[in-house]
């Protein structure tokens, strides 16, 4: 599919990670109305992308939502420490610490969905980072 009017959107996604590469992390906020097209801009982003590995998570679109959604996503992408930790009942400063320790590894492009009030949130992360980041 072809996206038609997005050349500039995805230009300034593109400049924000090269400045995230430079800086050490950036995180990036696109919301819109319902159906304008904000997942289909960051899936042709994403499947352009050749800088830094890509991971997805969502929050959950439940009445009751389980608790660190994107992170239970970003674990069973990496199939690392993380999903170790998340699976063990392990605390939220050890699962919280395995996430950063997971995205310092490598760079990534980390996409969260359905975030409320925000509907799609980037980090980008360029390794060696201290910044924290939950959904909830």
């Amino acid at each position: 599919m072809e996206l038609l009017e997005r050349d500039r959107c995805l230009a300034d996604l593109a400049e924000w990670l090269d400045a995230a590469a430079e800086r050490g992390g950036c995180i990036a906020l696109v919301a819109g109305e319902a159906g304008i097209g904000k997942t289909v801009l960051l899936q042709e982003f994403s499947r352009r992308q050749r800088k830094a590995r890509v991971l997805w998570g969502a929050c959950d679109a439940l009445f009751t939502p389980r608790p660190l959604g994107p992170l239970h996503d970003i674990g069973r992408q990496t199939q690392g420490a993380l999903l170790t930790a998340l699976n063990s009942g392990a605390t939220r400063d050890l699962i919280f610490t395995a996430a950063l320790d997971e995205l310092e590894r490598e760079k990534a492009l980390v996409v969260f969905e359905r975030m409320k009030p925000l509907s799609i949130c980037l980090n980008f992360w360029a390794g060696a980072s201290t910044a924290r980041t939950s959904c909830s």
